[in-house]
């Protein structure tokens, strides 16, 4: 039997065991928060054992003798005692971060200093030495994980601590990056994506063309607006509004006025743009094609009241779903796949008779609910 070689000896999880970043951090603030929970649970686990091989030889029954403390008791303690361990741990570490900030604080005023008195000795001019001391390096401590790259840096950097918090906020928002530590040892990293150069480009261009497009619009105050003749139908009177270019515009005029509007508001939803002189010259088309057959207009494709209004004084018939539309029974077919008992008595109280039927069960339902259904 081929014996299996040992975890330490596995190739696999060498880089496990040669990475710094895999070792524990013992002066890191999660680990000193974190060290006296698990070391007071550790030694709970070895006490427990310890009492329970000692409990082993004696009797489940037997009292505890009067002046010995319980095991209650010394659980309450180890909890005190570790609570005040945390306590102290967090109390080092809040004296840490304050020294540390004092010291960075001293180290920026300092190098500030020191640039205002490089700025001031390069504005005065040259003047021979007085003396015949040779100027000495000066050095100065840079704090453990910064890199110093210029006394221009640390100036900006003086300038956005002394900045406020919303303009801080902003200048993090411009950046696009930024990197935080959660609170058990990992790193947390948000990134916003900006737009390309072709982008921004493309936009403004859009925007200087919308612009120019509303210089050069012309106004609709010469459209007039007229009432069309009022037409009664089923004791209705519907006023209908009706627009009549005058010469020198186009429909396109409209579609075109339509549009900037929209694109002056939010509202980004689709329109459509009817001729009913269109749909008159269709209609008479189908009454010198078809002089014997009646059409019927199938509202679903456009409920507008100007198009039925209009197909109505024109005598044509409609194919509906719905309760009402205005017009005379006669010339109404009701049609839907799955008509509601409701609307079926609701067709036969108004007068309307002609009905679809898709399928047998609908052909019963009309029976039954329709007496005078053709």
């Amino acid at each position: 039997m081929q014996t299996m070689p040992s975890i330490l000896g596995d190739d696999r999880f060498k880089r496990m065991f040669e990475n710094p970043d895999y070792q524990v951090d013992e002066q890191s603030e999660e680990f000193r928060l974190l060290n006296p929970i698990v070391s007071k649970a550790g030694q709970k686990r070895k006490k427990k054992l310890r009492q329970l091989v000692a409990t082993k030889q004696v009797a489940k029954d037997i009292e505890e003798p009067e002046g010995q403390v319980s095991s209650e008791e010394e659980s309450s303690d180890d909890d005190k005692s570790w609570l005040e361990e945390v306590r102290k741990q967090r109390r080092l570490l809040r004296q840490e971060d304050k020294h540390c900030r004092r010291q960075e604080r001293k180290e920026i005023e300092g190098n500030a200093g020191l640039l205002e008195k490089m700025q001031n000795r390069g504005k005065k001019t040259p003047k021979a030495p007085e003396s015949k001391k040779s100027s000495q390096p000066q050095f100065y401590q840079i704090k453990c994980g910064e890199e110093f790259r210029s006394f221009n840096e640390m100036a900006h950097k003086q300038k956005i601590q002394k900045a406020s918090l919303e303009d801080r906020l902003k200048l993090e928002e411009q950046d696009g990056l930024s990197v935080a530590d959660t609170a058990v040892g990992s790193k947390q990293i948000t990134f916003t994506l900006k737009k390309s150069d072709k982008q921004m480009k493309q936009q403004q261009a859009e925007h200087e063309h919308n612009k120019e497009r509303k210089k050069l619009r012309r106004s609709a105050g010469q459209l007039k607006s007229v009432l069309c003749k009022q037409v009664t139908m089923n004791t209705e009177v519907p006023r209908l509004e009706f627009s009549f270019l005058e010469e020198g515009f186009s429909a396109w005029d409209i579609v075109e006025q339509k549009i900037n509007e929209l694109s002056l508001t939010d509202d980004r939803d689709a329109f459509y743009v009817c001729d009913l002189g269109d749909v008159l010259k269709k209609h008479l088309r189908w009454t010198r094609g078809l002089p014997r057959v009646t059409p019927f207009y199938a509202v679903k494709c456009n409920d507008s009241r100007a198009v039925v209004m209009t197909l109505a004084s024109l005598g044509t018939g409609f194919d509906c779903a719905s309760k009402s539309l205005g017009v005379h029974p006669c010339r109404i077919i009701y049609a839907n796949p799955c008509k509601q008992v409701s609307q079926m008595k609701y067709a036969s109280a108004q007068g309307v008779q002609m009905m679809t039927f898709d399928s047998e069960v609908e052909l019963m339902k009309v029976a039954r609910y329709h007496d005078n259904a053709k």
